[in-house]
C-alpha cells in the first residue's frame, strides 16, 4: 500500500521563546504554522492532497484555506507504493526552512533595516532556527494502520531525541541577544551610546537592545489584526520609550450595548 510519513518542525518553544509582547508571540506561532504550510505544500504536490493525513484537504485550495486558520508543527502523509518517503521527507524539511528563510530575507530588505544588520549572519541564524525530522513506517494496508501510526510516532520521538549538533557558521565575539542570551547580535550600530540608542528607535526596538536574526523576524513579522463580528479591529498606536505600539480598544458584543 505504500507508507505512513510523518514530519515534525520545530523547535516551538525557540519561535515563542524570544516575545517581548503578545504580538510577538503571534507572529512567531505563525510564522512555525506558515512553514508547516510550506512542507505540507510539498507534500500535497508529490503524493496528492487526497493522501494528507493532517492536515486533511480535499484540494490544494482547501490546503491554503487550513493555513489561514493555522497548520500545527507535525504532519502525516501516506506515500504510495514506488515513491520515496525519505526523499520526500527531506523535502518538505528543506521547504519550510526555505520560507522563513526567504521571509526573513524580506524583512531585512528595506533600506533602513539593511544599513543596520548583519544580513548574512542573520539569515544564518533564522536557516540554522528550524529544526526539522521525519520518520516513516510500511503500510501493508489500511487494517495496519493504528499500530503503524504508533510505531511511526516512536520513531519520531527517537528521531528527535538524537538530534544533530552541528557548529554554528555564525558565531563571533558580540554581544549576545537580549531575549534568549543564545544567538550573538547582528545590529549594526555606532559606538556612541546615543546615536546606538537613536538607530534602535528607527528599527522599532528599544532602547539598549541587542537582537538576533530570528529575534528581528519576531520582532519585524506584523499581521493584520483579527475580525471580530466581521469588523476588523483598529489598532490604537501610543508611544513606550519611543516605541510605537498597537493596543486594541475592548469590543461589546451586539445587544450589549
Amino acid at each position: 500500500m505504500g507508507a505512513l510519513l510523518a514530519v515534525s518542525l520545530g523547535p516551538v518553544q525557540d519561535f515563542i521563546a524570544t516575545a517581548r509582547r503578545t504580538r510577538d508571540l503571534f507572529a512567531g506561532s505563525r510564522l512555525l504554522s506558515e512553514a508547516a504550510q510550506a512542507a505540507a505544500e510539498v507534500l500535497a504536490q508529490a503524493v496528492g492532497p487526497e493522501n494528507l493525513i493532517f492536515p486533511a484537504p480535499t484540494s490544494p485550495a482547501e490546503l491554503k484555506e487550513l493555513g489561514q486558520a493555522g497548520i500545527a508543527n507535525v504532519l502525516l502523509a501516506l506515500i504510495p507504493e514506488g515513491q520515496d518517503p525519505s526523499g520526500l521527507g527531506q523535502r518538505a524539511v528543506e521547504a519550510a526552512r526555505a520560507y522563513l528563510v526567504n521571509k526573513a530575507q524580506e524583512l531585512f530588505a528595506p533600506k533602513e533595516r539593511a544599513l543596520h544588520v548583519e544580513r548574512e549572519a542573520a539569515l544564518a541564524q533564522v536557516e540554522d532556527l528550524l529544526e526539522g525530522y521525519y520518520a516513516y513506517v510500511p503500510l501493508a494496508s489500511e487494517a495496519d494502520y493504528p499500530q503503524a501510526r504508533g510505531r511511526l510516532m516512536a520513531l519520531l520521538v527517537a528521531r528527535k531525541n538524537t538530534r544533530n549538533f552541528a557548529p554554528v557558521s555564525w558565531g563571533k565575539e558580540a554581544f549576545k541577544s537580549s531575549l534568549d542570551g543564545a544567538r550573538e547580535s547582528v545590529l549594526l550600530l555606532p559606538d556612541d551610546p546615543k546615536e546606538a540608542d537613536r538607530v534602535r528607535l528607527k528599527l522599532g526596538l528599544r532602547r539598549g537592545e541587542y537582537l538576533s536574526g530570528p529575534d528581528l523576524v519576531n520582532s519585524s513579522h506584523h499581521y493584520p489584526p483579527p475580525h471580530v463580528g466581521g469588523h476588523p479591529q483598529q489598532p490604537t498606536p501610543h508611544q513606550d520609550e519611543g516605541l510605537s505600539l498597537a493596543s486594541t480598544p475592548p469590543t461589546i458584543p451586539a445587544g450589549w450595548a
